[in-house]
């Protein structure tokens, strides 16, 4: 926060101040004079009393909502939805890069993925457009929130699919990575080099954005439907899905703040994803029956042998 406050005063200018709705700021001999604003509280500078005509020193001054920090003039409310808030939701934004971390440290120990590894590619996936999208409508809460997604998304992806056992696990991966790798390069080549157009580009980018976010709050009920038939909430991670509803949460308030749909629609879908992970949570317990994932495995390969003796069989004559 310190840092944060210390870059937006010294990049402030004197005559607008963008941190009050582009109000004009006081001149400085104003400041030292100690000239009331509209609203009737002493900005922060040199005061002279009326009493013994001295100069007394105020720092800092707090009336309602409204305060000065070295004679930058601040609405509290406005810091609260464009700065505190987006920084709180992009230190959240990291922790839920490496909520799955413990996870796949364990599945690289016992050398086998218990957990559905289809939120790692999302993940990245995601991660990667919020990127491009901070480039694209420059704010840097935006780009330092997912930056740290992008990375782990990507180290998650490249362990889960080494660790992971499971056919159908690996040709998730192996599909979602595939369709990444060649959409998103398209699409920037046609907007970089065919379209160049900024209010495009931002539209293209924001509604990419939108949907690789809700894939990655779905992601983890593709194993929904084994969840509840097996009545085992082995395959969902708590601590990720926690992690989800918070970060939706503080994102939901910040594009409320900034009116912008792309942070909105997408996060109050998240909330809504995240919350029925945990809900699936609650209601089945994380350890399966013994035996439990064999008898599901066995099941899987005795329906592909049914299958393929079928295929084999000649058709019978009607």
């Amino acid at each position: 926060l310190i840092v944060c406050s210390a870059v937006l005063m010294s990049t402030v200018a004197p005559e607008t101040n963008m941190l009050t709705g582009g109000q004009n700021s006081p001149r400085k001999s104003e400041v030292r004079s100690g000239v009331h604003n509209a609203k009737g509280w002493m900005r922060w500078g040199w005061k002279r009393s009326p009493v013994t005509s001295e100069k007394v020193y105020r720092r800092f001054h707090l009336e309602g909502t409204q305060f000065t920090i070295l004679g930058v003039e601040f609405d509290g409310v406005n810091v609260l939805k464009t700065i505190i808030c987006p920084l709180i939701g992009a230190m959240l934004s990291t922790l839920l890069a490496f909520a799955p971390l413990p996870a796949i440290k364990k599945a690289k120990a016992l050398k086998e993925l218990t957990t559905n590894p289809a939120p790692y590619p999302a993940m990245f996936a995601n991660a990667a457009n919020w990127v491009v999208y901070a480039f694209v409508i420059k704010d840097p809460f935006v780009f330092i929130g997912n930056l740290p997604g992008m990375v782990m998304g990507l180290y998650y992806t490249i362990s889960a699919f080494d660790v992971s056992k499971n056919k159908s696990h690996r040709r998730i991966v192996r599909k979602m990575i595939y369709g990444y790798a060649l959409l998103f390069p398209v699409m920037t080549a046609v907007l970089c080099i065919i379209i160049q157009n900024d209010y495009i580009t931002q539209l293209v980018v924001a509604n990419f954005s939108m949907i690789c976010l809700i894939l990655f709050y779905g992601a983890p009920l593709v194993e929904a439907s084994n969840v509840i038939r097996e009545k085992c909430s082995k395959a969902l991670d708590a601590r990720l899905a926690a992690c989800c509803i918070a970060n939706a949460l503080m994102w939901l308030i910040y594009g409320i703040a900034l009116f912008d749909l792309a942070l909105i629609i997408p996060n109050a879908l998240g909330i809504v994803l995240a919350g029925f992970q945990i809900v699936l949570l609650l209601i089945y317990p994380g350890q399966c029956e013994e035996g439990g994932d064999m008898k599901h495995e066995m099941l899987e390969e005795a329906q592909k042998v049914a299958d393929a003796v079928e295929q084999q069989l000649p058709a019978r004559p009607e």
